[in-house]
């Protein structure tokens, strides 16, 4: 015993001596259950561990340990304690960049994390790997397909990730490759490329009839998972007559393809609810009867969500390529991301599949491709609301509406590739990418009314004609022209072209909107005062309104004003009228007629031509606009004896028209002309009695 402790004595003070001269910290971790350490690879890969166990120690070291005795060390730090524990430090340190893993000691799979036979098993006899306990795991094949399964067991909690595995049992009837219980809560992490392939009656990733659990794949590299099966099941979801619920896509490439009657994710034979797509890349495909994404055969496709990633979802035949499985599809929401999804036969793009009638289907974002199958619609279901993002669907069963239940119409704006943000009336529209085959066309849904889209700093103006939209064109500003103008009116020359820029619309001295009149004449105006008139086209659903023309313009003098008024004249009995001198304007209509005795009417004439740009005569008595004068009539009576007669400047027309008779300008003399004819009949009478008495 005595010698026994002076050797454990010795060993124990070389350690701390050795420990005592070494300049810099070392750092041994503890070996524990659990923690196992990495093989050393050389630069071809091989595995350098010859004389390591699996936690890394050397081999002799632990027979050693076991049977009790010394090593050649051992002995060697009773002579020298500090370099030799030194030394035995060095060769049992690992190198810090590589990571510890376990052996492969689950079939050609090799696992990290947890302890095998504890929070993990494999069972060779059934060539499955089953995860028990939640934790962080890593599952890595080597690529080459092989029949091993995995299994993840209720009420599982964690993430587990998978890298170049490749398993197919689609040989075996109701084997299914990768199966998560329906309470188990998986993050399924993908890396490089992994397949699983079930037989008949079990989905390809088998996660059915989940109500508390969820399965969430992703990947933060481009990891992918092609997930298959031979018929009944789904490609990611549910087995034959399980439904497929809670399943979310975060990244990663995912091809899911359901057998016949099984949706590529979702229900098995039955209904698929509550699947979210966030991003990746995801192409879902039923072979017939099931939802690319949504219900298998005869299930409903419901609370479907996809707000990222580019997805593809397709319906061999009568299934919705998003909804329905030969069933209704309802709450389905759209919300960002490409979206491509076709219908089977008589199967909606989105929505319903043959025979159903979904409801709430909402599309707020992204870009948006929707084709039904034979006799399908693009889109179809009760309560469709289209309030952004591109979408372009072959037909929609019912009218769409906008989110304030306003009906919206679509509208297609070419040469936008490459851009996937457009302004509608100052609203964001946006989308993620063309459509496919290069389609870099907008389709918006848009009320049935005018709208401006902006997109790339260029100006699109859309009008509704009532059955769909046109692009409307910039409309050219029109010349105004006057066509008349008085002295209290002014009439515009009526626009043209308006069969193809719309109504004519025509304003004075105002372009304010209530100020506008469809009649191009203005009355009741000011003589002799400027004015502007504009003059528009309304526009129609091909054309804008234009802009305004206008001319300046000033109605025209009172012609009144200009013609002076007619004095008395006077004449001498046998003068000419050109002999009497009329006022500035006038003239005689017949120059050379003479004053004649009796009652006469002798026509003077105002000659208007050179006054007509400026002065109205419309209002001016006696004028003729035809022949450029103003005409009136001067009557006057002369008697043989008269040496002058006054001529009234006075026009008769007055009289004329309550027919009284006209008189002579000398009127005054009336009475003396009738005591000098009574006179000399008188004395004529006295003449012939004297002549009588004389002959007597």
């Amino acid at each position: 015993m005595k010698k026994n402790g002076k050797k454990v004595a010795a060993i124990a003070l070389a350690a701390v001596m050795g420990l005592s001269f070494t300049g810099y910290p070392v750092y041994a971790q503890e070996e524990t259950e659990g923690s196992n350490s990495a093989p050393v690879e050389d630069v071809t890969g091989q595995e350098q561990n010859d004389g390591l166990n699996n936690k890394g120690t050397k081999i002799e070291e632990n027979e050693a340990a076991e049977s009790g005795k010394k090593t050649d060390k051992e002995e060697m730090a009773d002579e020298k304690p500090s370099n030799t524990a030194r030394k035995e430090i060095k060769e049992i340190e690992v190198p810090n960049e590589i990571e510890p893993y376990a052996e492969n000691n689950a079939g050609s799979f090799r696992v990290t994390g947890g302890n095998s036979g504890n929070e993990w098993i494999y069972d060779s006899g059934s060539n499955t790997l089953t995860f028990r306990a939640s934790g962080t795991y890593t599952v890595t094949g080597d690529g080459q397909e092989t029949n091993e399964k995995i299994v993840v067991e209720e009420n599982f909690s964690g993430t587990i990730t998978i890298e170049s595995i490749n398993i197919n049992v689609g040989s075996t009837y109701g084997a299914c490759a990768f199966e998560v219980k329906n309470t188990a809560q998986l993050t399924l992490d993908l890396r490089g490329e992994n397949q699983v392939h079930s037989g008949a009656n079990r989905a390809g990733l088998e996660f059915g009839g989940a109500t508390d659990g969820s399965l969430t794949v992703t990947s933060d590299s481009k990891g992918s998972l092609t997930a298959t099966t031979e018929w009944y099941g789904a490609g990611i979801g549910g087995r034959f007559g399980e439904a497929g619920n809670n399943i979310t896509i975060a990244g990663g490439i995912v091809t899911a393809i359901g057998g016949s009657s099984g949706a590529g994710i979702g229900g098995g034979y039955g209904a698929g609810s509550n699947i979210t797509i966030t991003g990746g890349t995801v192409a879902a495909t039923s072979i017939g009867y099931g939802a690319g994404i949504g219900g298998g055969e005869s299930g409903a496709g419901n609370n479907i969500t996809i707000t990222g990633g580019t997805v593809t979802a397709r319906s061999g035949a009568w299934g919705a390529g998003i909804g329905g499985g030969r069933g209704f599809g309802s709450n389905i929401a759209i919300t960002g991301g490409t979206v491509t999804a076709t219908g089977g036969n008589s199967g909606a793009g989105i929505g319903d599949g043959d025979g159903g009638s979904g409801s709430n289907i909402m599309i707020t974002d992204g870009t948006v491709t929707a084709t039904g199958g034979n006799s399908g619609a693009g889109i179809d279901g009760g309560d469709i609301a289209i309030i952004g993002g591109s979408v372009k669907a072959g037909r929609i069963g019912i009218t769409p509406t906008d989110g304030g239940k306003n009906n919206v119409y679509l509208a297609k704006i070419d040469g936008l590739s490459g851009i996937d943000t457009v302004m509608v009336d100052g609203t964001a529209f946006t989308r993620n990418g063309d459509h496919p085959n290069g389609d870099g066309a907008f389709y918006l849904y848009l009320t049935g009314q005018e709208h401006t889209v902006t997109a790339n700093g260029q100006t699109t103006y859309l009008g509704w004609n009532g059955s769909a939209f046109v692009v409307r064109q910039e409309t050219p500003e029109p010349k105004v022209t006057i066509q008349s103008k008085t002295a209290t009116s002014i009439t515009v020359q009526p626009l043209s072209a308006i069969d193809t820029y719309g109504a004519a619309e025509y304003s004075i001295d105002s372009t304010a909107d209530g100020d506008w009149q469809d009649s191009n004449v203005f009355s009741g105006l000011t003589s002799g005062t400027e004015y502007t008139i504009y003059a528009r086209y309304k526009g129609n659903a091909s054309y804008l309104p234009s802009e305004a023309g206008s001319v300046m313009v000033t109605t025209m003098k009172d012609g009144n004003t200009l013609i002076a008024e007619l004095p008395d004249l006077t004449a001498v009995y046998g003068q000419k009228l050109s002999d009497i001198t009329l006022p500035t304007g006038w003239t005689w209509a017949d120059p050379d007629m003479a004053v004649s005795v009796g009652t006469q009417t002798y026509t003077v004439r105002f000659d208007t031509i050179n006054y007509e740009i400026e002065y109205d005569f419309t209002g001016v008595n006696g004028y003729d606009r035809n022949n450029h004068y103003v005409e009136r009539s001067l009557t006057f009576n002369v008697s043989k004896g008269d040496t002058s007669a006054l001529i009234s400047g006075k026009e008769e027309d007055a009289q004329a028209e309550d027919n009284s008779v006209a008189k002579t300008s000398d009127t005054a003399n009336v009475v003396i002309w009738s005591a000098l004819l009574v006179l000399s009949t008188i004395g004529l009478l006295f003449t012939v009695l004297f002549r009588c008495r004389r002959q007597r």
